[in-house]
């Protein structure tokens, strides 16, 4: 089973459902490092950390599925 899926409790990984239903957003001081350990330890990414829109920002796939965008707003001082 994959992390917190318990169907009868209607709680599906993402990848029983072919793809993520939520992006989650994590705020960190060094986007590049923190994404970096998170390929390393398995995540895999979507898309590498980069500047856009007014953030330094990156993309990746946990091992069960979910997507983390992980990056740090270039303005606030972060």
């Amino acid at each position: 089973m994959g992390c917190g899926r318990i169907p009868e409790h209607k709680n599906f990984s993402p990848e029983t459902l072919t793809g993520s239903t939520v992006r989650i957003v994590l705020v960190v001081n060094d986007p590049d490092g923190v994404f970096s350990r998170a390929i390393a330890a398995g995540a895999k990414s979507v898309y590498p950390v980069h500047e856009d829109y007014g953030w330094r920002l990156g993309r990746l796939m946990d091992p069960y599925g979910h997507h983390w965008e992980i990056g740090k707003p270039l303005s606030d001082g972060l």
